[in-house]
């Protein structure tokens, strides 16, 4: 939350949106996390980009609905089999988004996988948008979950919030 926070908060200085590149095994909760933003952050949405829209046409068509908006990059989190052009494509996409009107009030996350990924992503932000793309000190976020220990506690809290207190 912390690291949506500051992206917020230098959103509001620098008068656009963000992009967040988001590391994370493979089930850490990496999305579920960012689906839930809203639970403990009034006003934010979170809209699924899937892995079969177009990421161009998607970002054309998005229009910023006045809060803080999260658009996550659903099933590219392994994306090895992606070219460098299509990476890039759809960076160039993402930066003309974050810079619109329509985009001003959006992070865009792309969660990943793995460090391949992750570095191949970085790489060719650093060489469309520099560090205005690529906006946090360390130039992305880890995001390790919870303890597995947890997850018994967090399903029925979750349960709770989604059904009006009810519980296993």
């Amino acid at each position: 939350l912390s690291v949506i926070d500051t992206l917020y908060a230098q959103m509001h200085g620098s008068g656009r949106g963000a992009f967040l590149a988001l590391r994370g095994d493979s089930g850490a909760g990496k999305s579920t996390f960012l689906h839930t933003v809203g639970v403990f952050r009034e006003g934010v949405r979170t809209v699924s980009v899937g892995g079969g829209q177009d990421i161009r046409a998607f970002f054309n068509g998005a229009h910023d609905q006045g809060k803080l908006t999260i658009y996550v990059l659903e099933e590219r989190e392994a994306a090895v089999s992606f070219t460098d052009a299509e990476l890039e494509t759809w960076l160039h996409a993402i930066n003309g988004f974050i810079r619109s009107e329509n985009g001003h009030k959006s992070i865009v996350v792309w969660p990943c996988n793995t460090d391949q990924l992750l570095e191949r992503v970085k790489s060719l932000a650093k060489a469309i948008g520099g560090k205005s793309l690529l906006s946090l000190p360390q130039e992305h976020a880890t995001f390790n979950g919870p303890p597995k220990e947890d997850y018994p506690k967090i399903a029925e809290n979750t349960l709770a919030i989604l059904n009006q207190g009810a519980t296993f």
